[in-house]
């Protein structure tokens, strides 16, 4: 792809498709960076250019060369509408936020996979702790610079998270991820034993027997 000719497409694409409003959302991005990795739902696809919805950033796009390395024979393989993708922030200027998806490795993956998981539990402690308050709260813990770095701080110095959610709801969340971070992983994995002697099944009963454990 010619770059420039691409750049110019996006540029107008994002001047003609978007609402004046999508622009506000660049002041809520101020803890948004280059490198740092964003759930988005793709939105849609004109001529070479993918329209995103970051998930908390408003909107991004992607030109095609950033969807995957050399040429795409299929792109619904990569991205189609309303798919959920883990993309990579690469450019970040006054009207827009460039993304890419193939300098998203797997390692990067499984890491946002599993903190996603770790914000999503403890929204969901906090919607059971204070209820409907919990949205707001969220919000301005988002706001204040990394949700899960808010947290690790709490641990030690939790004067901010009690000036948010009280002291009592603060002890009680602190009590609650502390507990479901001291849980032991339990590792199961299923195998197979094949014997060829005669007494190979009575040997595999009693290896069974002394390895309960396991």
């Amino acid at each position: 792809f010619n770059d420039t000719a691409t750049t110019e497409i996006y540029t107008l694409s994002l001047h003609d498709a978007l609402p004046i409003y999508l622009f506000f959302l660049l002041v809520f991005m101020k803890n948004l960076e280059v490198g740092d990795l964003v759930l988005c739902t793709v939105e849609e696809i004109v001529r070479a250019m993918v329209f995103l919805k970051m998930d908390g950033y408003g909107q991004g796009g992607m030109i095609l060369s950033e969807v995957a390395p050399g040429r795409i024979r299929n792109l619904r393989q990569y991205v189609y509408p309303k798919k959920r993708v883990i993309c990579k922030v690469i450019r970040i200027s006054e009207h827009r936020v460039d993304l890419s998806l193939r300098r998203v490795t797997r390692k990067n993956q499984r890491e946002f996979k599993e903190e996603y998981k770790r914000r999503r539990k403890i929204e969901s402690l906090l919607k059971n702790l204070i209820k409907e308050k919990a949205e707001n709260v969220i919000s301005e813990i988002y706001k204040k610079g990394d949700f899960l770095e808010f947290f690790e701080e709490a641990r030690e110095a939790p004067e901010e998270l009690e000036k948010l959610i009280g002291e009592e709801s603060s002890k009680e969340l602190l009590k609650l991820l502390a507990t479901q971070k001291n849980k032991k992983r339990i590792l199961k994995k299923k195998f197979s034993m094949k014997s060829y002697e005669p007494d190979g099944d009575r040997k595999s009963t009693r290896l069974n027997s002394s390895h309960t454990d396991i």
